[in-house]
């Protein structure tokens, strides 16, 4: 189904500095947050569609329970440093 969220990630990878274009990079910049929508069947999940489109948010806020997990794209949990 191409109307369902087949893919969710948070970057944790802080070697990657400025988005490079190709996306299986930039989703992995360190305080990023990317989406999918579409199949997921290839990553081990139940969702088919004709179509998987990436997309990916720089400097985002992530709540989650009332707690902060990102602030602007940095993390507020000790033991993330950007």
């Amino acid at each position: 189904d191409k109307n369902r969220i087949g893919e969710m990630g948070i970057g944790i990878n802080s070697e990657i500095h400025a988005p490079t274009g190709y996306l299986l990079t930039d989703e992995k910049i360190m305080g990023t947050v990317h989406f999918a929508i579409g199949h997921n069947q290839f990553m081990g999940g139940n969702n088919k569609s004709t179509m998987h489109w990436d997309m990916v948010m720089l400097q985002p806020t992530v709540t989650l329970d009332d707690q902060v997990l990102l602030d602007d794209g940095r993390f507020t949990l000790k033991g993330f440093a950007d």
